[in-house]
């Protein structure tokens, strides 16, 4: 018996019987979905700031510990002017 013999042959897409899988156009999958891609972060983003001030009022935290993210852009909103200046 030879060394060869004993260790397990792998199968190359050459030597395989299954037909290749075809990959979708880029311009029909583009057109057809949602690319999550480029929309992963803007989505984790905002899902951040909800959770956030979903915590914030649902565990009553203190506002000088962690401001909620509202009241946080109310203070930029109300004092904006100023800051710019």
């Amino acid at each position: 018996m030879s060394s060869s013999d004993s260790q397990p042959q792998l199968a190359t897409n050459s030597d395989s019987k299954l037909p290749s899988p075809e990959l979708p156009d880029d311009d029909l999958a583009a057109d057809s979905s949602i690319n999550w891609v480029r929309w992963a972060p803007w989505i984790c983003t905002i899902g951040m700031f909800v959770i956030w001030e979903v915590a914030v009022r649902l565990f009553d935290v203190p506002y000088y510990i962690l401001p909620a993210p509202s009241r946080i852009w109310g203070a930029f909103v109300e004092f904006g002017p100023a800051l710019w200046k």
